[in-house]
């Protein structure tokens, strides 16, 4: 095996550090601009300590956006386990269709060793349906035992793969974002509306709390749901594009196989 080079390294590194900013900082930097959002327009609903955008800007320097670079990383990987449970709720019923549609492949793949699931007692993987035992465990061990193997079998596919796997996280983390700063929201805007009521503010009327906490709380509701979808529709094809990578690598196989046996019969 040749010795890795410089450059191959850094190609390699590649997939991974879009994979970070697409899966991690996005998602992150989405949540707290938007977590600052509902902040404002809370701040704005009672009229205390307005927020000055412009001075913000203005002294924004190397170091702010250093922060919150780091900040949205931080973020996203403290998203990615919601994010995590929400593409898995997608992932099962896309794993049923895939083994509806390609029973020859996965056999061929169980039998070659490229996947190895874990399956019940007396449940072969062409019989998986939606009412099979830990159904939802089974695709992920499936899917991420094909991830693995397909993306070290290519260099190209490395990269194809973890740009869609990249998409999918993000889409799913956003989601959870917007969830959080969701229920964030409506606490705050709960809270202060209780507040308001109690101690009877005479300089601010609960009316206006409710109405700045819904035009906080509905663009998340909006957004979350435009995510969520995003992330329906990219889950079938990230399947169907490692399905087709395993049809091309055992189809290769196969032929190799054929070509070693007319070469040495």
């Amino acid at each position: 095996m040749a010795d890795e080079t410089p450059s191959s390294s850094w190609t390699a590194a590649i997939p991974e550090l879009f994979y970070d900013v697409l899966a991690r900082i996005l998602p992150g930097f989405v949540t707290l601009a938007s977590g600052f959002y509902v902040y404002g327009c809370w701040r704005t609903s009672i009229d205390a300590w307005p927020i000055d955008w412009e001075a913000i800007a203005k002294d924004t320097t190397l170091w702010v956006a250093f922060a919150v670079t780091m900040s949205s990383w931080v973020l996203g990987l403290l998203l990615t386990p919601l994010g995590e449970s929400l593409w898995a709720r997608q992932r099962k019923p896309q794993f049923l269709n895939v083994v509806a549609r390609h029973p020859v492949q996965l056999q061929q793949a169980c039998d070659a060793g490229i996947l190895t699931p874990a399956l019940p007692e007396g449940v072969a993987l062409d019989q998986i349906n939606a009412n099979t035992e830990n159904g939802e465990k089974l695709a992920g061990e499936v899917y991420q035992q094909l991830h693995e193997y397909l993306k070290d079998r290519k260099p190209e596919w490395r990269s194809v793969l973890s740009k869609n796997q990249a998409e999918v996280t993000f889409y799913a983390n956003v989601t959870a974002g917007f969830m959080v700063v969701l229920v964030f929201g409506s606490i705050l805007s709960t809270i202060w509306l209780l507040v308001a009521r109690l101690f009877a503010w005479k300089e601010v009327a609960a009316s206006q709390i409710a109405w700045f906490g819904v035009l906080s709380i509905l663009p998340m509701v909006v957004l979350g749901e435009c995510a969520y979808w995003g992330l329906y529709g990219k889950v079938p094809r990230l399947w169907a594009r490692h399905m087709g990578m395993l049809s091309t690598e055992l189809k290769s196989a196969k032929d190799k196989a054929v070509k070693q046996e007319r070469t040495f019969p």
